[in-house]
């Protein structure tokens, strides 16, 4: 667990910083690199032989505590930046618009619901659902089993 927290941290910084620099594809890059990242350190301080389900659940964890850091940033500006609200508020309308849906019954309710809160939860939920599937391949990779020699050949 202290692998999945240190190695979620930096992956999330790092994400930060890339995002900053208006480098998205970067900041997801470094988030999947980072998920990997976490399940091959994790297997080295186990010993080296790590099962499939154990390296699934590191990167999880790694996904997961990345999340929340980046969850914690995007509540405090949205909350001390309400435009950022306001458009993503634009950019769904917009979508609503092209669709073809009645924006009218949609767009008083999105607005109620649309909070720093909201924002927040949906970046937790998105993080992690990626970093899941992240965790489900990559878990291919990095499992070792351990291979053990019959000593009477």
């Amino acid at each position: 667990m202290r692998i999945a927290t240190n190695v979620g941290a930096v992956v999330a910084i790092l994400m930060l910083c890339a995002s900053f620099f208006g480098w998205q594809k970067i900041g997801w890059f470094i988030f999947v690199m980072g998920v990997y990242s976490g399940m091959k350190r994790y297997r080295r301080e186990i010993g080296g032989c790590i099962g499939y389900f154990r390296a699934l659940q590191a990167g999880f964890q790694t996904s997961f505590f990345a999340s929340l850091i980046l969850a914690f940033v995007v509540y405090v500006s949205a909350t001390f930046n309400p435009a950022m609200i306001d458009a993503a508020l634009e950019v769904f309308e917009q979508r609503i618009a092209t669709s073809g849906l009645q924006s009218e019954l949609i767009m008083p309710q999105m607005r109620n619901n649309l909070t720093p809160t909201m924002f927040a939860a949906s970046a937790i939920f998105a993080y992690c659902a990626i970093g899941g599937l992240v965790s489900i391949v990559a878990a291919f990779f990095v499992k070792k089993h351990l291979i053990l020699l019959n000593a009477d050949n």
